[in-house]
């Protein structure tokens, strides 16, 4: 079964926690099952990581775009972040 997946942005810009900005399709990361779990972005919004059981089992997977606006590439593994074990909730650090 696929799904789409979709995505809203919630920023502390300083002054308390603003509403969520309107849902948009992530176009290029549906998926052929229902899982995927823990979407990060960092602040640019250029990038995104989840785990997904697309393939082997639990593993990290990104997609990237050009700005904030523009469909996502197709997502990809992150071999260097996947094991054998299950590889759930990925986070990104202030520093990138």
């Amino acid at each position: 079964m696929k799904a789409d997946r979709l995505v809203a942005v919630q920023v502390d810009a300083g002054s308390g926690w603003p509403p969520f900005s309107a849902p948009t399709l992530v176009t290029g990361l549906v998926s052929t099952t229902t899982y995927v779990h823990g979407p990060t972005l960092p602040i640019d919004e250029l990038e995104i990581f989840f785990s997904s059981d697309t393939g082997s089992g639990p593993d990290i997977w990104t997609g990237t775009r050009s700005s904030s606006s523009a469909v996502w590439n197709p997502a990809v593994l992150v071999s260097e972040l996947s094991s054998s074990g299950t590889d759930i909730d990925p986070a990104l650090s202030s520093d990138g």
